[in-house]
């Protein structure tokens, strides 16, 4: 199957903007919401995924002292031994995966929703803390089927640096789309224990009828050389 990246923005938002600044506490009793809008653009058009369905759980708190951040590990999730502060991109995919693995091993629950005819789906109502986004299954429309990798995103959102950093409440991802066509199949690879095709790749049967030729004409050539000496 082909495989077209369709979006290039990553699912992972850095929740650490203001990492080596100072953050201001949490609003007490203040919750977030998580929004996820899945689009594509093509020929200059922006279509909107509708009936995406999504999924998510919390699987860290966030905690805040004299300014600094950090994220304590959910009791289902601490085996996992993931220190979610300062985290790449490259870090919070594979960690998304590993914590995915363990919510299908105890077969937690997560809050499910899918997205409406604007392509975005909103998580409401969540308690500070690192949560995980899961696609529960491919969005087929037309002929195509797509796809996103499970990813992470803090709520609320550290934004801004040192005196004007803040906590973002309303926080939105745009995860990154991958699309399936079916009936489109790459070039076969070499079989195990073939050798690969390199130099002259011209059939052997052409050399051994060329090497047959080129026999016979000898034989006819020294005939007529003997028939001449006599």
């Amino acid at each position: 199957m082909l495989v077209i990246v369709l979006m290039l923005m990553q699912g992972f938002v850095s929740a650490f903007a203001a990492e080596n600044g100072y953050m201001p506490d949490l609003v007490s009793g203040k919750k977030g919401t998580l929004t996820i809008c899945c689009e594509y653009n093509t020929n200059g058009k922006t279509f909107s995924f509708s009936g995406m369905k999504f999924k998510c759980t919390k699987v860290a708190t966030i905690n805040v002292k004299k300014g600094v951040v950090s994220y304590i590990p959910e009791v289902n999730f601490a085996v996992a031994n993931i220190s979610f502060t300062g985290m790449t991109a490259s870090k919070s995919n594979e960690a998304a995966k590993k914590l995915y693995q363990i919510a299908k091993q105890k077969d937690l629950k997560m809050t499910a929703s899918e997205t409406g005819s604007s392509g975005c789906v909103t998580f409401s109502n969540l308690n500070p803390g690192m949560y995980l986004v899961v696609q529960s299954s491919v969005h087929k429309q037309g002929r195509d089927t797509y796809s996103s990798e499970p990813f992470l995103v803090s709520v609320p959102l550290a934004s801004g640096e040192n005196k004007n950093a803040y906590w973002e409440y309303s926080v939105t991802s745009m995860p990154k789309i991958s699309t399936y066509h079916p009936g489109k199949v790459p070039d076969k690879p070499d079989l195990p224990g073939k050798n690969p095709r390199t130099g002259d790749t011209t059939p052997l049967a052409f050399w051994g009828i060329l090497m047959i030729s080129a026999g016979f004409a000898i034989t006819i050539l020294m005939y007529v050389r003997r028939k001449k000496d006599r």
